[in-house]
């Protein structure tokens, strides 16, 4: 059975190993949909006055309407002293389970609570990303709050609070903090330096439109989301005003959101000039508050589109705002053979829904790798240059350390980075988080197999040769000046192995003082003589001295010390068994 384990434990390693240099390379088609956001949510009472509109509440209903039809996880939690409420990380799966986030902004955003710990609603939200464990989707926290810790008549202190805060930020979430009327500049500055320190923004909105600005800047910071084009038009009830959009290719999702003070109209029009049916959610969901309405067409077709829309009762004035979800994707690849010095060319592709772009469609487009030498933390800029059907940039790391690569591409309502690629330049291999491509399964098996007989039959060659009983010593450490023994240890010494003193010494974690002197000295267990344990020492080891008399063999029962400079420092037993 031991033999069996070994061949398992073998293959398994040689497996690893062959699979270890397999090229790689980088996919970011499933960054843009691979979200896992919590909105922080203040409800003490001082957002009765900093927030009388409940503003917060429909930023929170307005980000939901952005995200794609389903892919993306959202979570709720609102607090003052303590979480008070709490929406768990829910899959948007289409319609039904946007409106229930939706509805516990409206149902559980009271503004009724006392006090107020922000490092405390931060921490319950950390709570609820970490539920989620072995995800590899975006994790992000949106706080949105007046900034007020209020400790008041609490047994908490702010002492307490900020570790609180400190231990979260350790964690990493970026948070992105939108302070509503902060009364102080304390207040300001609390904010900023959450988000600053966790990599995020902060952003002092003084009106609702500069609010729903800040939250379709969020969605395309996190997501894949571009604010397409932006107007202000004037509707009247007797007749529609038409918007005309063209609609590029590569879109996921376009979404059309309109703010308006009184109620409306709308139909869409697409490229062939047909209206569309709003009630079919296969093709478009429409979402209505009292304030705004999201138009979201399923994968449009490129070309030009038309949104009519006429007010019910008088003329008003409306924004309309085209917003677009892409579903391209950009892929790094760089060579398996990096080495230190030698230049490699990195190529990156675009596509959509796995297929590469035609080379017409990089019309537009321009980007560029960012290289981080993990070791120092420096960054380097090097552009991308269309060459045929895809981008390439030639790249040369010049230090035996790790570095980072990622792509960044931009273009017409396309801004996008690939996932980041390792480079550990000691061993010569690249590593991502990405998939692995290259060798077919079965040749792999093939090779393993291979591999573990080969080293089974050297494991098989050498045991034989060392066959034979082991030999046990002690070894005891001694101080210098009074003779008093600190620790010893019992070692096993296989035949006809010569192990030098300073390696038994490290295995058996005994501290030497011998000053170097240890890894002259050697015990050699004899095959021939099973009873005898050979000592072989350096001539060379100024200051060491041999005590007892012996011609450099220990028969059992005997023992041999070594001295630094006329001090007993070590000795080794050979006890009789």
């Amino acid at each position: 059975m031991k033999t069996i384990a070994k061949i398992l434990t073998i293959f398994l390693v040689t497996i690893n190993l062959v699979v270890g240099y397999l090229p790689v390379f980088a996919n970011g088609s499933e960054v843009a949909r691979g979200m896992e956001v919590i909105f922080v949510v203040d409800d003490s009472a001082s957002m009765q006055d900093n927030d009388p509109n409940k503003l917060a509440g429909e930023a929170v209903r307005r980000f939901v309407d952005l995200l794609p039809a389903e892919g993306d996880k959202l979570g709720i939690l609102t607090y003052s002293f303590n979480p008070i409420e709490r929406q768990d990380l829910m899959t948007i799966t289409g319609k039904d389970a946007k409106q229930k986030l939706k509805d516990f902004s409206v149902q559980k955003i009271t503004q009724r609570g006392h006090n107020t710990d922000t490092a405390a609603g931060l921490a319950g939200a950390a709570q609820m990303l970490e539920a989620n464990k072995g995800s590899q989707s975006k994790k992000a926290i949106v706080l949105i709050t007046d900034g007020a810790n209020d400790f008041r008549n609490t047994n908490r202190t702010e002492a307490e609070s900020n570790a609180v805060l400190s231990e979260f930020m350790s964690k990493g979430y970026p948070v992105y903090t939108i302070g509503i009327n902060p009364e102080t500049d304390a207040f300001k500055n609390y904010l900023i330096n959450i988000s600053q320190q966790s990599g995020a923004k902060t952003w002092f909105p003084k009106t609702a439109d500069e609010l729903n600005g800040i939250i379709k800047e969020i969605a395309s910071e996190l997501g894949n989301v571009d604010l397409a084009n932006s107007s202000i038009i004037t509707v009247n009830p007797d007749q529609f005003t038409d918007v005309v959009q063209v609609v590029p290719e590569a879109v996921l999702e376009a979404n059309i959101q309109i703010d308006h003070e009184e109620p409306i109209s709308i139909e869409v029009v697409n490229t062939n000039g047909e209206k569309i049916d709003l009630s079919d959610e296969k093709k478009v969901l429409v979402y209505s508050e009292e304030k705004y309405t999201n138009v979201k067409l399923h994968h449009p077709e490129e070309g030009e589109w038309t949104i009519r829309v006429k007010s019910k009762t008088k003329q008003i004035q409306v924004k309309v705002d085209w917003i677009f979800n892409h579903d391209a994707d950009i892929r790094l690849e760089i060579p398996k053979d990096i080495q230190v010095g030698k230049e490699v060319t990195a190529t990156v592709k675009l596509g959509l829904k796995g297929l590469d772009f035609k080379p017409e469609n990089y019309t537009g487009f321009k980007g560029e790798l960012v290289i981080t030498n993990t070791a120092t933390n420096q960054t380097e800029t090097i552009p991308l240059s269309f060459d045929t059907d895809k981008f390439v940039a030639k790249v040369t790391f010049t230090e035996e350390v790790n570095y980072t690569i990622q792509a960044s591409v931009k273009g017409p309502n396309f801004d996008k980075k690939s996932d980041t690629i390792k480079v550990g330049l000691e061993s010569g291999a690249s590593e991502t988080n990405g998939k692995s491509k290259g060798l077919p399964l079965w040749l792999l098996i093939v090779l393993g197999l291979v591999g573990v007989l080969v080293i089974f039959f050297i494991i098989k060659i050498v045991s034989g040769a060392n066959s034979g009983p082991k030999l046990n010593a002690r070894l005891e450490l001694v101080i210098s000046d009074t003779g008093a023994i600190v620790q010893d240890a019992y070692v096993s010494l296989p035949p006809k192995n010569k192990v030098a003193l300073k390696e038994l010494l490290k295995q058996k974690g005994i501290k030497s003082v011998l000053e170097g002197a240890e890894s002259k000295i050697f015990l050699v267990a004899s095959k021939n003589q099973a009873k005898t344990i050979h000592i072989e020492v350096d001539k060379k080891v100024t200051g060491l001295e041999i005590t007892d008399n012996f011609n450099h063999t220990l028969q059992p029962g005997s023992k041999i010390s070594f001295s630094k400079n006329g001090s007993l420092i070590l000795t080794v037993h050979y006890p009789q068994y």
